[in-house]
C-alpha cells in the first residue's frame, strides 16, 4: 500500500512540475509579445457530497447534510482558452441501509489531490483589456489520487455491540438468546468509531485505501471587484475503487454489493481571489508603434525626427569618451616626464658620490709617501 501511495504522489508531483514548466513557457511567450501575464486565481470552497455506493443513505440514517466537503483550488491561465488548476479536497460520504436484520452503515473520510484541465469559453466571453471578466464559466476534467478511510457505527458509547432484531428495534442481546421482555433496548449514537478495514467483516484483510480518481468539473466564477469574486462548482468524481463503503460484490451474504466503482458528487460555493496580472519578465524588443508611415512606404516626419535625435545622443557620448581618453593620455605623459627627470637627477648624485669615494681612496694611498718625505 505504501508503495502505491508513494507512486501516486510522485505522479502528482511530476504533473505539478509539468504545469509550472508549461506556465513558465507560456509566460515567456506572452512576455515576448509584450502583453500582460495573468497571475493565478485562488478559490476556497465548501459544499456537500452525495455518494453513489453499494450502501444507500436511508431516511432513518443521519442527515445527508453531514456529508461536508472543503476544497482549495489554484487556477492558472496557460492559453487564451485553456486553464490548469491544482486542487486539494477533503470531505466525507455516508451510507445507512437495513437489509433484513443486518444493518450496513459507514462514514468514509476522503482526501484527494487533482490536476485539472479547464476550457474557459474564451472565444465567447473575452476579458477586458485590463484582464477583468465579470463571468468566467468553465468545464473540464482531471486526474489525481484519493486517500480514504471507512468507519462504522457498530457499538454504543459503552462499547456494547448493536443487535438488530426482526421487530425493527436494536438490542444489546442477540435475537432469540433471551426473552424479549428481558432484552435491553439500545439507541444509535451515530458515532462512527470502528475502523471497518480493521474489523474485517468480509475477510478482505488490509486492502488498499489509495486509488486513482478522475473528476469531471463544471462551474462559474463571478469577478465582483478587481481582486475578489464568488464561484459555484459541481464535480462528479470517478473513484477507481469499490471499497469506499467497505462493501463490494465479494462481500458475504446480504452484505454483497455491485461490482461498479464507488463514486461521489460534490457541489460547492466559495470565494475566489484574483491576483490580477503582471508585466512581462523578458525585455521586449524596441518597438515604435507611435510612428506613422506614409502610404508610399517612406518614413513620416515624426520618424525622421526620432532618428537624428538618436544619432545626436550617440555622437555626444563619443565626444565625451574621446575627451576623457585625451585627458588620461596627458596625465600619463606628465607622469612619465617627471619620472625621467627624477632618474637623471638621481644618476648625477650617484656619479658625484662615486667620484668622491675614489678621490678619498687615492688620498689614503698617497699619505704614507708624503709622511716619509717630511721625515
Amino acid at each position: 500500500m505504501h508503495y502505491k501511495t508513494y507512486r501516486l504522489i510522485s505522479i502528482l508531483l511530476l504533473l505539478t512540475s509539468s504545469v509550472v514548466s508549461f506556465g513558465q513557457n507560456a509566460s515567456d511567450t506572452l512576455a515576448k509579445d509584450n502583453v500582460l501575464i495573468p497571475l493565478p486565481t485562488i478559490s476556497v470552497n465548501v459544499g456537500f457530497n452525495h455518494g453513489f455506493t453499494d450502501v444507500s443513505l436511508s431516511s432513518k440514517g443521519p442527515s445527508p447534510f453531514r456529508q461536508l466537503g472543503y476544497q482549495l483550488t489554484i487556477t492558472q491561465r496557460v492559453a487564451k482558452f485553456l486553464d490548469l488548476s491544482l486542487e486539494l479536497y477533503t470531505g466525507s460520504v455516508l451510507g445507512e441501509e437495513q437489509r433484513g436484520t443486518t444493518n450496513l452503515n459507514y462514514r468514509t473520510s476522503l482526501f484527494s489531490q487533482h490536476l485539472n484541465v479547464e476550457y474557459n469559453f474564451f472565444p465567447l466571453l473575452k476579458p477586458k483589456a485590463n484582464g477583468r471578466q465579470l463571468i468566467r464559466p468553465y468545464v473540464g476534467f482531471g486526474i489525481g489520487a484519493v486517500f480514504f478511510r471507512s468507519k462504522g457505527d457498530l457499538i454504543n458509547e459503552n462499547g456494547v455491540a448493536y443487535q438488530y432484531w426482526s421487530d425493527g428495534l436494536i438490542y444489546a442481546e442477540v435475537e432469540g438468546s433471551v426473552d424479549p421482555s428481558e432484552a435491553t433496548v439500545l439507541e444509535r449514537d451515530f458515532e462512527y468509531e470502528t475502523d471497518l478495514r480493521d474489523a474485517n467483516l468480509d475477510g478482505f484483510r488490509k486492502y488498499s485505501q489509495t486509488a486513482f480518481t478522475m473528476p469531471f468539473n463544471a462551474g462559474i466564477r463571478f469577478q465582483i471587484s478587481k481582486n475578489v469574486g464568488i464561484n459555484a462548482s459541481f464535480a462528479y468524481v470517478l473513484n477507481f475503487t469499490d471499497l469506499i463503503d467497505n462493501v463490494n460484490d465479494q462481500s458475504l451474504g446480504v452484505r454483497s454489493g455491485n461490482s461498479g466503482y464507488d463514486n461521489h458528487l460534490f457541489g460547492s460555493v466559495g470565494v475566489s481571489i484574483f491576483l490580477g496580472t503582471t508585466k512581462p519578465s523578458a525585455k521586449p524588443a524596441p518597438r515604435f508603434d507611435n510612428l506613422e508611415v506614409k502610404s508610399n512606404g517612406k518614413p513620416s516626419d515624426s520618424e525622421n525626427s526620432v532618428k537624428p535625435k538618436i544619432k545626436s545622443e550617440k555622437k555626444d557620448a563619443l565626444v565625451a569618451l574621446t575627451e576623457q581618453l585625451s585627458a588620461a593620455s596627458e596625465s600619463i605623459r606628465k607622469i612619465s616626464e617627471a619620472s625621467e627627470q627624477s632618474l637623471v637627477d638621481n644618476s648625477q648624485q650617484i656619479t658625484a658620490i662615486i667620484k668622491l669615494e675614489l678621490s678619498s681612496k687615492r688620498n689614503l694611498k698617497m699619505m704614507p709617501s708624503r709622511i716619509n718625505k717630511i721625515d
